[in-house]
């Protein structure tokens, strides 16, 4: 039998609201609820689905990792699927990237240009402050 990993709350992962499987049901519920559409239950990712997905976290939130082969294979078969509870052979894996991988973390900055029609408030706010 395998163990079950559990939170300090004694509450097994696989049923905490972010594991990966309760994430991807809350997003299909609110797809349907906002947008009327369904999303397919079953999401299948290859390798290099998953790098190409660590890769556009890692551009947006600034992090740079070290530079090895990312073991996909212990992740799981590359779906998410909702969790049961149920399951005797339910196996968390260990994190696919520890603290020992992050080499930098970078601000990323977003810059927004003001809309063409709001440029000239803007220069007249500018010659305001400048007046005064």
């Amino acid at each position: 039998a395998h163990r079950h990993a559990r939170l300090s709350t004694g509450e097994p992962i696989s049923l905490h609201p972010f594991a990966p499987a309760a994430l991807w049901q809350q997003i299909r519920l609110l797809c349907v609820e906002k947008f009327g559409h369904v999303l397919p239950a079953l999401v299948e990712f290859s390798v290099r689905d998953r790098l190409m997905i660590l890769r556009g976290i890692c551009k947006k939130i600034g992090i740079q990792l070290k530079l090895k082969e990312f073991d996909f294979d212990h992740c799981g078969d590359g779906t998410l699927e909702p969790p049961d509870e149920n399951d005797e052979d339910f196996c968390w894996a260990p994190p696919l990237i520890g603290v020992e991988d992050v080499l930098d973390m970078t601000p990323i900055v977003s810059i927004q240009r003001p809309l063409p029609g709001c440029q000239d408030q803007l220069e007249r706010g500018q010659d305001l402050l400048l007046d005064a």
